[in-house]
Order: C-alpha cells, then sequence, then structure tokens
C-alpha cells in the first residue's frame, strides 16, 4: 500500500502508529496571570520529545530540561517549536517567528499554548512507519521491493530498477 502520510487514513498501512492520548497540561491555558515556570517548559520538552521518537525524527536542538533556578529564554521557546516542527512540519502563529523570539524577548504565555496546542495536534494523529514494504513513485520508477525507502513526504530512494549483469541471465546485447 502506498504510504498516506500522517493522516488518519493510515491504519491500513502495516506501519501504523495511533495517535496517543494527548497531553494534559499544568495551568491550562496560560494567561498573564501565571509565570512561565520550570514545568511549563519541562512537560513541553517532553512530549515533544515523545512525540519525535514515535515519528522517529529527532531534535534539531535540545533545550533540555530546565530547574526551578533556570531562566527559561527565547532560545528555548525556538528550540520548542522546532522540535515540533521536526516532528511533523507545520505552519507556526506568527508569535513563534524568529523575530518575535530573538535573544532578550520576553517569554508570552500564548507563545506556550499555541505549542502545546500543536503538540496535542500531532498527538492526536496516527502516524506511518513509511519504512514497511510501500510503493513509492519517484522519478516515475514504481517499486515495491526490499530497495525501497520512503518517508511519508512521498519523497522515496528507489533503487529497485538496479543493473548487475553478474546477478542476470540470458542478458540480449542490442
Amino acid at each position: 500500500m502506498a504510504c498516506n502520510g500522517h493522516t488518519n487514513s493510515c491504519p491500513a498501512h502495516g506501519g501504523y502508529l495511533p495517535g496517543i492520548t494527548p497531553t494534559n497540561w499544568s495551568d491550562d491555558p496560560l494567561d498573564d496571570t501565571i509565570t512561565i515556570k520550570a514545568i511549563h517548559h519541562n512537560e513541553l520538552r517532553s512530549a515533544i520529545d515523545s512525540e519525535l521518537t514515535r515519528r522517529s525524527q529527532s531534535w534539531p536542538s535540545d533545550p533540555g530540561n530546565v530547574t526551578t533556578d533556570d531562566t527559561i529564554l527565547s532560545t528555548h521557546v525556538r528550540s520548542l517549536r522546532d522540535g515540533i516542527n521536526a516532528a511533523r512540519a507545520w505552519s507556526w502563529p506568527s508569535i513563534l517567528d524568529n523575530a518575535n523570539t530573538e535573544v532578550g524577548d520576553s517569554i508570552q504565555e500564548d507563545q506556550y499554548n499555541a505549542l502545546r496546542d500543536e503538540v496535542n495536534v500531532q498527538e492526536a494523529e496516527c502516524a506511518c512507519d513509511c519504512n514497511y514494504a510501500c510503493t513509492c513513485d519517484c522519478n516515475y520508477c514504481t517499486c515495491n521491493c526490499n530497495y525501497c525507502t520512503c518517508n511519508c513526504n512521498y519523497g522515496c530512494t528507489c533503487n529497485c530498477a538496479y543493473s548487475d549483469k553478474r546477478l542476470k541471465k540470458d542478458i540480449v546485447y542490442m
């Protein structure tokens, strides 16, 4: 079966991983009466880390956990955003753009709420592990063999049309 990507239509795919129960957050939703705390950062980082693992991805830059003595910085927000994006690309709101997460910028509750919301969306989705037998259509070569590696973005590497005359019999030269 062809990979359908990260959609709720992939249970028929052999590498299907169902959605998981969305994370319950402390102090949800955050508002301007709540200071961003270490627990808020660490819960979000842990949920992103789990989602990256579930989707066989890794952190571009892991922000790590923070302690109650640490100051949460805008670079932490960027790293969390980029971690979610590594799990599955998304169009983040402008409040998470680089211009709003520069060094020295204040951490805003809406930034953490947006990050939490996207993590919950991704958690609820099924994920396909497309490294199972699947049909890829790359460069107009359709293959369904052990030499086909594809991902859920319809990108793949097909080596099915390899040529090794040592393995072939009855070769006819033209």
